[in-house]
């Protein structure tokens, strides 16, 4: 409570006050107070010790201000004290109190609230020097033992590093003095020579100033005895010179020092793969199925092994580099046969796909870890930190096997036995070898989990599941049979041109197509050109009297040239150089397949340089972007045919064609070159398919350049393939005589 000040009585000015009277508002020193208690007027005066006032209740007013007379009452109604007078007056009817019985109620109030504040006291007290204290011992010593810990493991890195740079350090020194020692003793080597040289030379030039011919004679035959008798020059190898540091190796030492000390794993990870939930939860191993299926051999001997009416029909493809998988119910393709179902594989980048790669990640019991891109990116972190050694890893593994095959069946047959379970392939780091038939079963098996997971299998069982394997038309019988051996009993292995025929079938009944555009008349020929990735397939097949058809020819090119994104990337790479280009991609591989990406679906939507002043927009990343303001000069052949704007490369629709021009040229010459085979001359359809196919300027190309042949343009081209071989699922016999006009 704050007090008042020490201060002379009001009333003589002269003693120290000691007391104060409230109904005066003074100060009384004890003279004074003797006096003040006599006076009638001013006995019943409340007094107090001048220290104990509060002096906040000074500036109280302790009269009313209408009467100028003592407080004595209290108004409920108002809620204000009132003198004697106030009651007959301002008040008069109000309900009234004596002051006393306010006060007592009031200073009660006052105590409870007291309690309560020396309890809050209290508690601020205690937390006060809580904080002072403990929580300030414990904040200080938390402290200090961080700081000491990293002190701690900073000189153990810094041991660790020293002693690692002391070992190369020592290596450094060791090779310097065993290398000195050698040049050393290669220079004394050939002081001697010299020396040796050196006199015999002197002893000639000596001799030959001997004037003497029987002296000079025989000093000359006996110099010639010695110099006979010289070593030749010693050619000694020239010194060494230390190899360079490799500084991933000796990273890697430190490395392995730190995990070994610390009981840790260190791993580099790149940006997060951007599959689906659904996907992601079928890459996890599971331990236990309700569907499992067996590997069996599939050499189809017998129609009985087919059966119709399958509840779900699966199409896998397995191209060269991607494959997918698509379905459809019965009931579904009874209304409409073309109604299939295409699984998507989430995204990646900001595409999504319905194909990717065949890469596959399995652990060291040949358990599927990952499959498409998930596996390479996997993998890519395993590698990194140093934790490949026990796993499987096959990056896009579908491209070798044909070839490896017939080798392997070359090598069995000069030995007299072939057992196709004793072809293996190599992993990605070539060090170990793993069985193909097991890999393709795993690569088979996560195609149909996938599947399965998408429906119900708490009411479909695998002898309700019609699976289609389609490959390429190149693939010979044994790769046939080793897909066979690695899939389930009844498994259908077909082509991409017999599926993609049989998907035309449908579609062109379901549209009512011109009976003159039917395929499937007699004597009629026609060509399926399927072009993807950096492959195009090309079959003719014959229609023969009873409807069945006869393959005619089959060619495969493969070249970079076909890959839609190649013109691009030289385009890129003339401009930045290879090296620069070579970097971006091993630090950035997500945003090279980004760019790449975003400029093939330019290319889908490009109808043609028909106005040359239309500009291509392609997205390019902002290292690149650096890239061609560094290296871009006035010299380029393109310096003048683009620029840069807003993170993108602005091309003129001239440039943008020559880009595609080598895809299209290859396609086009491809098919030109088979058509002059006297068997196909007189082709009278082709059916495009495949993801290249879909480039608009190449169909329009195509119909440019073959005028007399009717060019099919299958919707969704790159899907036709996998809606065909569901078809066949559904229609498993067909596959026996490929009758496709009396489906």
């Amino acid at each position: 409570m704050e007090q008042v000040a020490v201060s002379k009585c009001d009333i003589c000015k002269e003693d120290i006050g000691k007391v104060f009277c409230y109904e005066c508002n003074k100060i009384l020193c004890q003279s004074c107070t003797s006096v003040h208690e006599k006076f009638p007027a001013t006995k019943r005066h409340t007094v107090t010790d001048s220290h104990s006032v509060d002096r906040s209740s000074l500036i109280h007013q302790l009269v009313c201000k209408h009467h100028n007379l003592e407080f004595a009452y209290h108004c409920r109604c108002c809620e204000c004290l009132i003198c004697a007078q106030c009651v007959t007056s301002l008040h008069m009817g109000h309900s009234i109190t004596g002051i006393a019985e306010v006060a007592a109620t009031a200073r009660g109030d006052v105590k409870k609230r007291l309690e309560t504040i020396k309890d809050s006291t209290k508690n601020l007290s205690d937390l006060i020097e809580d904080f002072k204290t403990t929580k300030q011992t414990k904040l200080q010593t938390g402290t200090d033992n961080f700081i000491k810990e990293v002190n701690e493991v900073s000189q153990d890195l810094t041991r660790i590093i020293e002693s690692i740079a002391e070992i190369n350090l020592t290596h450094a020194s060791d090779f310097l003095v065993f290398e000195k020692q050698q040049l050393f003793y290669n220079v004394a080597k050939l002081n001697k020579s010299y020396s040796e040289y050196s006199s015999i030379q002197e002893r000639y030039e000596r001799i030959l100033k001997d004037k003497h011919d029987v002296t000079f004679f025989f000093n000359q035959t006996s110099l010639a005895k010695e110099f006979d008798l010289l070593d030749d020059i010693p050619i000694p190898e020239e010194p060494k010179e230390i190899e360079p540091l490799k500084r991933d190796v000796m990273v890697d030492s430190v490395i392995n020092k730190i995990e070994s000390k610390y009981s840790t794993k260190l791993f580099f990870y790149r940006r997060f793969c951007l599959f689906t939930p659904e996907l992601n939860e079928a890459l996890k191993p599971r331990e236990t199925k309700g569907y499992l299926r067996s590997a069996v051999n599939l050499n189809l001997s017998s129609e009985t092994l087919l059966q119709e009416n399958h509840l779900v029909s699966v199409g896998i493809q397995i191209g060269r580099e991607e494959s997918g998988c698509a379905m459809s119910f019965r009931d579904k393709f009874e209304m409409d046969p073309c109604n299939v179902f295409l699984c998507e594989f989430g995204s990646y980048g900001c595409y999504l796909t319905q194909k990717i790669p065949n890469s596959i990640l399995l652990d060291s019991d040949g358990n599927l870890v990952a499959f498409g891109q998930n596996a390479e990116d996997q993998y890519l972190k395993l590698l990194e930190g140093e934790n490949h050694q026990d796993v499987y890893f096959f990056k896009q593994f579908t491209k070798d096997i044909p070839e490896l095959l017939v080798q392997f069946e070359n090598d069995c047959l000069e030995i007299g036995e072939l057992d196709i379970y004793n072809f293996v392939v190599k992993t990605f780091d070539r060090k170990k070898k793993y069985p193909a038939v097991w890999l393709l079963k795993s690569f088979i098996d996560f195609y149909v989990d996938h599947v399965l997971h998408k429906i119900d299998v708490k009411w479909i069982s695998t002898t309700d599941v019609q699976l289609v394997v389609t490959i390429p038309p190149y693939w010979n019988r044994s790769m046939r049979n080793l897909i066979s051996r690695a899939a389930e009993l009844g498994t259908i292995v077909t082509s991409d041109p017999e599926a993609v025929s049989l998907y035309w079938k449908y579609l062109s009944e379901k549209n009512t197509v011109d009976k003159r555009l039917h395929l499937f008349q007699p004597e009629r020929k026609y060509m399926v050109v399927n072009c993807s990735g950096d492959a195009i397939d090309l079959t003719c097949w014959m229609v023969e009297e009873d409807k069945s058809l006869t393959k005619l020819i089959s060619t495969v090119t493969v070249s970079e040239d076909l890959v839609i994104s190649e013109g691009f990337k030289k385009f890129i790479v003339s401009i930045v150089g290879e090296n620069v280009y070579s970097l971006f991609c091993i630090q950035n591989s997500y945003d090279e397949t980004d760019m790449l990406k975003s400029f093939e679906i330019r290319a889908m939507h490009f109808q043609g340089n028909l106005n040359a002043e239309n500009l291509v927009r392609v997205t390019v990343p902002v290292y690149l972007q650096e890239q061609f303001k560094e290296k871009l000069d006035k010299n380029n052949v393109y310096s003048q045919r683009f620029k840069l704007q807003a993170g993108k490369i602005q091309m003129d629709s001239h440039l943008f064609e020559s880009l595609l021009e080598k895809v299209i040229t290859t396609v086009v010459n491809s098919v030109k070159e088979i058509l002059k085979v006297p068997d196909v001359m007189d082709t009278s359809f082709i059916i495009c398919s495949g993801r290249t196919m879909e480039l608009p300027c190449l169909r329009l190309k195509m119909r440019e350049t073959f005028q007399g042949i009717n060019i099919i343009e299958i919707p969704e081209l790159d899907e036709a393939a996998l809606k065909g071989a569901v078809i066949l699922g559904h229609y498993p016999k067909v596959c026996f005589k490929r009758i496709f006009y009396r489906l």
